[in-house]
Parts: C-alpha cells; sequence; structure tokens
C-alpha cells in the first residue's frame, strides 16, 4: 500500500496533465461530429448563395432595361401634362415608391435570400433600389418643377395684364404731365412779358399781373406731379424686372437613366464576388476543392510513398546483392596469430600482476585495496574523435605489484555481458571500439591501434565502412555484448547478420552475402547484407543485436544518420 501510494505521488504531475489531456481529447472528439456538420452547412449555405446571386443576374439585367423603358416613358409624358394629370401622377408615384421601398432587402436580407435560393426576391430588391427608386424619384423631380413653372406661368400672365393696365394709367398720366409742362412753359414766357411791364413790377394788379402771382403755384404743383411719377415710374420697372424674373421657368429635364442598369449588374456583381469570397473561405469548400485539386497527386504520392520502399527494396535484393556478392572481399593484413576468448558472463575477473596495466572506462565490481589506481582521459591520444564517440574517455588505470583480479562488468543496464579477447603477439583483431570496455597491455608498452581505410574496394562501396579500427598485440580486449559473446571459426565461410558483429582477425577475407529472404528485409527485421568472413581466423559477435528497430537510416532519424557514420568510420 506504502508502495503504491509513494508511486502516485512520484508520477501526480504526470497522472494529471494525462487526466487534463484525456479530457481535452474527449471533448474535442465529442464536438468533432457537430463541428463538421456545421462546416458542411455553412458550405452548402455558401455555395447556394452564390449560385443564386450568380443565376440572378441575367434576370436583372433583363427586367432592369424593361423598367428603365417604361419609367422613361412616364417621365416623358410628365412633360406634356396639366395640372391635374400631375396631382394624380404625383399620387400615383408615392404609391409605386412605397411599393418599391417594400421590395429593397437589406444586405442582411440579401444573404438569408441568397441562402434560400430565393432569386426573384434578389432581383425586385436590386431593380428596385438601383432603378425603380431612381427613375421615381426622377419623375416625382419633374412633377414638382412642372407644377411649379405651371404656376408660374398663369401668375406671369395674370400680373402681365395688371401691368398693362398700369402702364396705360401712368401714360395717360405722363401726357397730362407733359401737356400741363408745356403750358407751364407758355405761362412762364408770359410771365415773363409781364415782370418786364412797369406796371406789375411796382404792384400786382388782377388779371394784368395774375401770370406772375399764379407762377408760383403752378412751378409747386408740378414739381409735386413730377416727383409722384418718377415714383410710379420706379415701382412700374420694378414690377416689370419681377415679371422678367417669373418668365424664367425651371427646367423640366431628367437627368440620363442609362446608368441604372449598369449600376444595379455592379451592385449585383459585388455581392456575388463577396459570396465567392465566402464559399473559398468554407473549411468544408477548400477541403473539397484540395480533394478534388490535389486528391489523385496526393494518392499517388502515397501510393508512391507504400511502394517505392518496396519496388527499391526488390531491385536492391535480386538486382544490387548478386552484384554485391561477386565482389572482392576487403583483407586488413596477412593472416598471423589467432585469438583467444573466454567465456562470456555478467562479470569476469581480468589477471593483473607487475607486469601489466589495465585501463577500464567503467563496470569495476571488485578490486584489491592496494592497488594503484590513476586516470588516463582517453585510449589513444591519435584518435581523440573514435574515442569520444566510442566513450573510450575518463579511463581507470589500475597497476598492481602482486600477482591479483579486477572484477569487471558491463558498462549499462542492457543485460550485457563481457568477455576477455586475447590477442597474442604478432596477431591483430578488427574491432568496434564501442564494444570494448577496457584494455590489459603490458606495463611499459604502448598499445598500437592502427586505422586503415579501404576506399578502393566496391565491398567498402556496398556495406558503407571505409576505415577499420585493427588492434594489435600482445594485450587483451575486454569486450561487452547484447545477451553475451560468441567467437567463432571462419575456416567455412560463415555469413552472420551485420548487426550482431563486434570485430574479426585482421587475417580474415571480409566480404559481403545477400540477405536469406526477402521478406525480413522488406520489413526491416534483417539487413540487406550479411557479413562473410572466410580464410583462418575467429570473428566475434553479440548474440543480440544493437537494435531491432525497423527502418532504414532515413527512418530513424538523426539516430540512424549518426549510427550510419559512425559505422562507416569503424567504430
Amino acid at each position: 500500500m506504502i508502495k503504491a501510494l509513494s508511486w502516485l505521488t512520484s508520477r501526480a504531475g504526470w497522472l494529471l496533465a494525462s487526466f487534463v489531456l484525456v479530457v481535452i481529447v474527449l471533448a474535442l472528439v465529442d464536438r468533432l461530429p457537430h463541428q463538421i456538420s456545421g462546416w458542411k452547412r455553412e458550405a452548402e449555405r455558401s455555395r447556394l448563395a452564390f449560385s443564386t446571386l450568380a443565376a440572378a443576374r441575367p434576370t436583372l439585367e433583363i427586367t432592369s432595361k424593361a423598367a428603365i423603358h417604361v419609367g422613361t416613358e412616364r417621365i416623358d409624358q410628365l412633360r406634356e401634362a396639366g395640372v391635374v394629370e400631375l396631382a394624380r401622377a404625383r399620387a400615383d408615384i408615392a404609391i409605386r415608391r412605397q411599393e418599391a421601398a417594400g421590395r429593397v432587402l437589406e444586405p442582411a436580407g440579401i444573404a438569408f435570400a441568397a441562402a434560400l435560393g430565393h432569386s426573384a426576391d434578389i432581383v425586385g430588391s436590386y431593380r428596385a433600389r438601383y432603378v425603380e427608386l431612381p427613375l421615381l424619384d426622377q419623375a416625382a423631380a419633374l412633377a414638382e418643377a412642372r407644377l411649379e413653372n405651371l404656376k408660374r406661368i398663369a401668375s406671369f400672365a395674370q400680373q402681365r395684364t395688371s401691368l398693362k393696365g398700369q402702364l396705360a394709367d401712368y401714360n395717360k398720366r405722363a401726357a397730362a404731365f407733359r401737356k400741363q409742362a408745356r403750358a407751364f412753359t407758355i405761362w412762364q414766357r408770359q410771365a415773363e412779358s409781364q415782370r418786364r411791364d412797369p406796371i406789375c413790377m411796382r404792384t400786382a394788379i388782377w388779371r394784368l399781373c395774375d401770370y406772375k402771382m399764379r407762377i408760383a403755384e403752378r412751378k409747386a404743383q408740378l414739381a409735386k406731379r413730377s416727383v409722384s411719377l418718377r415714383n410710379e415710374r420706379t415701382k412700374l420697372e420694378a414690377a416689370r424686372s419681377a415679371l422678367q424674373k417669373l418668365r424664367q421657368l425651371q427646367r423640366e429635364m431628367a437627368t440620363d437613366t442609362s446608368h441604372l442598369s449598369a449600376s444595379a449588374i455592379g451592385s449585383l456583381n459585388k455581392a456575388t464576388a463577396y459570396a465567392s469570397e465566402a464559399a473559398k473561405r468554407s473549411v468544408w469548400n477548400n477541403a473539397e476543392d484540395a480533394f478534388r485539386r490535389y486528391g489523385w497527386a496526393a494518392l499517388w504520392i502515397v501510393l508512391g510513398g507504400i511502394l517505392f520502399p518496396v519496388f527499391h527494396k526488390a531491385f536492391a535484393f535480386l538486382v544490387i546483392a548478386p552484384l554485391a556478392t561477386r565482389a572482392a572481399p576487403v583483407r586488413i593484413s596477412s593472416p598471423g596469430m589467432g585469438v583467444n576468448a573466454s567465456r562470456s558472463a555478467v562479470s569476469i575477473d581480468v589477471p593483473i600482476d607487475q607486469h601489466t596495466e589495465l585501463l577500464v572506462r567503467a563496470g569495476v565490481q571488485d578490486r584489491p585495496a592496494d592497488i594503484a589506481v590513476g586516470d588516463k582521459y582517453l585510449l589513444d591520444n591519435w584518435m581523440p574523435f573514435a574515442c569520444v564517440a566510442a566513450g573510450l574517455v575518463n579511463l581507470q588505470r589500475f597497476r598492481s605489484r602482486t600477482p591479483d583480479h579486477v572484477a569487471v562488468s558491463g558498462t549499462d543496464e542492457n543485460h550485457h555481458e563481457v568477455a576477455l579477447i586475447e590477442v597474442p603477439e604478432g596477431g591483430a583483431v578488427v574491432l568496434q571500439p564501442r564494444a570494448l570496455v577496457g584494455v590489459l597491455k603490458p606495463l611499459n608498452r604502448k598499445l598500437r591501434i592502427e586505422r586503415p581505410w579501404r576506399l578502393r574496394w566496391l565491398i567498402s562501396w556496398i556495406t558503407c565502412q571505409f576505415r577499420y579500427i585493427v588492434f594489435h598485440g600482445p594485450c587483451t580486449l575486454i569486450v561487452q555484448g547484447r545477451r553475451g559473446i560468441r567467437v567463432k571459426n571462419a575456416t567455412d565461410a560463415r555469413a552472420i547478420n551485420k548487426r550482431l558483429v563486434l570485430g574479426f582477425d585482421a587475417g580474415l577475407a571480409y566480404g559481403a552475402a545477400r540477405s536469406g529472404s526477402f521478406r525480413p528485409y522488406l520489413f526491416g527485421q534483417a539487413s540487406l547484407f550479411d557479413d562473410r568472413f572466410s580464410g583462418a581466423g575467429s570473428y566475434i559477435y553479440e548474440e543480440r543485436p544493437a537494435s531491432l528497430g525497423k527502418g532504414s537510416i532515413w527512418g530513424r532519424g538523426l539516430k540512424g544518420i549518426g549510427d550510419a557514420i559512425l559505422s562507416a568510420l569503424g567504430i
């Protein structure tokens, strides 16, 4: 119970995160069908709206032209109408304008009608907004102008007759004034003669000097009459100017109506383009369009992705591999002394004395208490990259004054077992450094390691291994392998799974053999080539491969690429 609680407590964060993630996934999965149905309905509405608006265009064009023709004829009739006809026309225009305004739809109403497929309502709305209402407005304006002009004409005739009477009366009074003015002139001459008479100069005598007495009175009357006529003349001139202005009538003219149909069609085209864009933005429509445009290409790509590896592997298995098996094998050095190997175990005792030293990277279980322990940073200072890549760094160095042993085991928890591979004087063994746990070598003798390249051999390019790491004797290599280490004689030209091989005698002929059957190679359970060894010597392999994962180096990602590079370099 305590262990269960401890386990739950240590993993509470992961359990809570997993619980929340499962809830989110279930919620999304639960809403997904409704979401897909919504996308589908939206796509259907957008497609229907676009098709409805596109189908309404020819009908709108025809009915707009007919409405423009009828409206133009009615406007032309209003130019000849009288007061009674114009009053009736104004009432009729008001009624028809109200009806047309009732057919006009707002953008939301047009979208709703388009979604329902009501093209007649859409045509009626655009025709009423862009054709009928402008025509009715023009007819109403023309009727108003016509009525105003008729009123002005009637008022002009009446005022003209009145002005003529006033002018005639004025002319009579002006003629009388001129007659009086001429008489006054005569009286002035007679008055001059009377003023020169000696008698009249001394006194005013009635009848003899009456002109002199009345001239002042007559002059005052004429001056007053002249002012009155001048004022009346000014009023008549003002009345005449007003009459001339009244004679100027409003223009009874309507604007050109040819653009109304184009305006209606243009507005409908904009709405159609907007509906088309809305349909294109729909998730479902985009998905259908993508399937229509790229479905076959995607199908061929998927089939190619599925079938190409099959064809490639079939071609490699049936054509390339038989040719590769006939390629000349690689021989690193001339045959020499063979290696000796112990049985593998989880741990092994490595003997050590005053003439040897042990270099181990890890896995030391027990050691003598008085043994000298030191450090060595690299197994070989001339191959730092290989040492770092294989983990042969920060080694422990053991030296003993007396014969003794050190217990060594594998370096990790992958069920490794270790074995001792003794390389005698004059012998050499090719080994992958990744399998090396440690080395037992003579105390005062440098460990000899060679790194020969083989670039001119066809088999190197087929197996993608161009460099080999060769350990020369005398030395004892501590090698680890999964589930155990086995050493077999290559006299009978043996072939072995490439993934298992850890090393071989440098004097062996190293080549390639095609995999035994096609199906394991097709499903990634086996390599195309097995390693083939022939000659006098032994090869070393582990009982379980490092990786049983399927796929090529590309399928395993960066790790696969790195493993391929290390394999090409013999690491």
